[in-house]
């Protein structure tokens, strides 16, 4: 079994393969982001780990012919509410003139991702495991144990622990616990503020991402 831990940017990836990086059945691949893992033209080993982020992944048909060449192969597709990773990639990236910190590029990056899950739930649904960053944080070891058991790996209470692996050392630092913080950032006025003034016209980007809040589930 080989898996990859997928989606947008500021969707929970690194949580995610943290959590299973807790795990010493898989070999994580080094660095643990292989950007290209859906470009190369490949069989990947047994217990293979990484993450990568949609934008690498130019089309479909790349996800599409690996998964075919690696039918062992499983992807955990992490989401977040939308509102959430729009004003995370903006407040992190804006000032470094990241393509997907500004309105354009947030929309892009997003309906990109969806277009890639919707076409993979259709050929792939049952090596696809969907879960939403905000569960794993507020429920977390429920959440792990059931991605266990879809992967058919043992439980490890290390699993729990993903905070104290995150590979950024000012966040493993700054961090003694589960970081709450980001969970629900679209209602917190300090958040949207900061993004407003950067000439972030926050209702209409919220509004053109609605399609993406209603097909996760977060439009309740």
């Amino acid at each position: 079994m080989k898996v990859v831990v997928f989606s947008a940017g500021r969707s929970g990836t690194n949580i995610a393969l943290e959590v299973l990086r807790g795990n010493p059945y898989f070999l994580a691949s080094d660095p643990p982001e292989d950007k290209a893992v859906f470009l190369r033209d490949m069989a990947y080993p047994d217990r293979y780990l990484t993450k990568s982020d949609a934008t690498y992944c130019r089309s479909y048909s790349f996800l599409k012919n690996v998964m075919e060449q690696n039918r062992d192969m499983f992807i955990v597709w992490t989401v977040r509410d939308p509102r959430d990773m729009c004003l995370s990639k903006i407040r992190r990236g804006f000032k470094r003139g990241s393509d997907d910190a500004t309105f354009d590029g947030c929309i892009a990056d997003l309906f990109h991702m969806v277009d890639l899950h919707k076409r993979a739930m259709n050929d792939f649904k049952d090596r696809i495991y969907t879960i939403k960053m905000e569960n794993i944080l507020l429920d977390t070891e429920p959440e792990i144990k059931n991605l266990c058991r879809w992967l058919n790996i043992e439980y490890l209470e290390e699993m729990k622990f993903f905070y104290k692996r995150m590979r950024n050392e000012n966040k493993r630092k700054r961090y003694s616990d589960i970081d709450l913080s980001q969970i629900k950032m679209y209602r917190n006025q300090i958040y949207t503020s900061e993004v407003a003034d950067y000439g972030i016209n926050l209702v209409l980007l919220f509004l053109t991402i609605k399609p993406i809040i209603n097909y996760f589930g977060y439009g309740v």
